[in-house]
């Protein structure tokens, strides 16, 4: 608006007289002609011209000067310009009848007959402002809406990304809890093969020690060296070394790694349980608020309940399993420390003669 005020009163400080000044008023623009005319009704002016934008947010504003004639009621203003060295005019002629000014100003369309009226450089500056006032207002409103909107897409953001998000988490945990799953039926599978092995290979070190047994009858009937050496020799070493070292070396060491696997899923599995329930809290509670997002819910909150005490389940089982592995080796070291203590007392009381 000052750059506008100030161009309007440049334009009419360089006029030798009181310029005529003629407005022509529009709902969203107006049109300024001033001139002032010399002998032999020559006339020299400008033009500004100042229309609200489409979008109600800017001012455009057109200035340009132009030269005329008056005689008697008629009116002609030529407007020349000069473009890349080629020149140009553009003759608008009227009439000029007390108070009102009428233009007929070539279109592409024809001839437009514009009329305008008698007015004041302050009556047209008041006009001015009033378009920059609207077109402020309509800016701010802009502003304003535009802030909702974004506000508004934010919401919508935030809710499709709390549901993406979401979804992601459950898919994951669902997942977690089938490999899961898997895990703890190999474990299962490891601990009951180990539970078997000791057994087995107890059995093998009952078999040993029956056979002990029979050779130190057979020794203290013949009283043979041989047959004394033969029990007192190879078959206790094969109670007290191989067949025991089946049990505290290879089995007790399958079972410390079956073990230790199954209690690394013990650990995932309490904190997946965790996750399965906070997942299907955290979706029950945001299903209800988040009415904007574009993302579906994919969650099924009942899966990730049966999930999570099937988890639960899983865990008790591991722990059971671990219980038995570790009671089955517990019993077959007994057993087997009191089958090596018999041999060895009957290895013992067994002599032969010089």
């Amino acid at each position: 608006m000052k750059r506008t005020l100030s161009l309007l009163l440049l334009l009419g400080s360089t006029a030798q007289a009181a310029p005529a000044v003629f407005v022509k008023a529009y709902a969203d623009g107006a049109e300024l002609l001033q001139w002032t005319e010399g002998p032999g009704g020559q006339l020299s002016g400008t033009y500004q011209f100042v229309a609200i934008t489409e979008q109600g947010t800017r001012l455009s504003t057109q200035n340009a000067v132009f030269t005329g004639t008056r005689q008697g009621s008629a009116v002609s203003v030529k407007f020349a310009q000069t473009v890349l060295g080629t020149s140009s005019s553009v003759l608008w002629t009227g009439t000029l009848a007390a108070q009102t000014l009428t233009l007929n100003r070539p279109q592409s369309a024809g001839i437009a007959s514009v009329i305008f009226t008698k007015g004041s450089l302050e009556a047209y500056n008041s006009l001015v402002a009033r378009f920059q006032a609207q077109v402020q207002r309509q800016r701010q409103a802009a502003q304003q809406a535009a802030q909702e909107r974004a506000a508004q897409q934010a919401k919508v953001d935030a809710q499709t990304r709390a549901v993406r998000e979401t979804n992601a988490d459950a898919a994951a945990a669902l997942s977690a809890a089938a490999q899961l799953g898997r895990d703890v039926q190999e474990d299962l599978r490891a601990l009951a093969e180990v539970s078997a092995l000791f057994r087995t290979d107890l059995a093998a070190l009952e078999t040993d020690q029956r056979t002990l047994l029979k050779d130190a009858e057979q020794a203290r009937r013949s009283r043979e060296c041989y047959d004394v050496q033969t029990v007192q020799g190879y078959d206790l070493a094969q109670l007290t070394g191989y067949g025991l070292s089946q049990l505290t070396g290879y089995d007790t060491a399958e079972l410390a790694r079956a073990l230790a696997t199954a209690d690394r899923h013990l650990e995932a599995a309490t904190a997946l349980r965790l996750t399965l329930r906070s997942v299907a809290q955290n979706a029950a509670q945001l299903q209800g608020i988040t009415p904007l997002s574009t993302v579906r819910w994919a969650v099924d909150l009942e899966a990730l309940q049966a999930a999570a005490s099937q988890t639960e389940q899983w865990a008790a089982q591991l722990q059971t399993a671990q219980a038995q592995a570790t009671a089955a080796r517990a019993a077959a070291l007994a057993r087997a420390q009191a089958l090596i203590t018999e041999a060895q007392q009957v290895a013992a009381s067994l002599s032969c003669a010089p």
